[in-house]
């Protein structure tokens, strides 16, 4: 991604996840900075994966940008080594989980926990802004899983 100022500067503010039906029609949306002008930016999960995967790395990106960055990475890991499941209802869910997804999802949920990051939201945002990437989205819900895959010597 062309690194445009404008865009980048969406991730200083925070960056809230507004669920969609179907979940993948869910949007991001950055707002301001404290203390600067604008509007709040609306945009589809799957334009907003760039932004959001570059704000875990900006030192100036607001926390919530950053917990949304490292969410579209986990959720791409698990599609990308088929960690998907159908969920019905045109959507997905992740699973089977390894121990070490199970872990890392752990770390990921007790990082969203923070006050800066919960405070926008009156439920679980993880459950149902994790379906949002679709296609290939984790589905009903990044905490919606399946046991461990026991059987699955891959590792995470």
């Amino acid at each position: 991604m062309a690194r445009d100022p404008d865009r980048v500067a969406l991730i200083r503010g925070l960056a809230v996840f507004e669920p969609g039906d179907p979940p993948r029609a869910g949007r991001i949306a950055f707002h301001p900075p404290p203390g600067a002008d604008g509007a709040v930016v609306r945009m589809p999960v799957a334009e907003a994966m760039p932004l959001l995967s570059l704000a875990r790395r900006e030192p100036d990106a607001h926390p919530s940008a950053a917990f949304w960055g490292a969410a579209v990475v986990v959720a791409l890991q698990l599609v990308a080594r088929g960690r998907i499941l159908p969920a019905g209802d045109d959507s997905w869910r992740a699973g089977p989980l390894s121990g070490p997804d199970q872990e890392r999802l752990a770390e990921l949920v007790a990082t969203f926990a923070a006050p800066d990051l919960a405070e926008p939201y009156a439920s679980g945002p993880l459950e149902e802004g994790s379906d949002a990437t679709d296609p290939g989205a984790t589905g009903a819900g990044i905490l919606s899983t399946d046991a461990p895959d026991a059987g699955n010597s891959q590792a995470a």
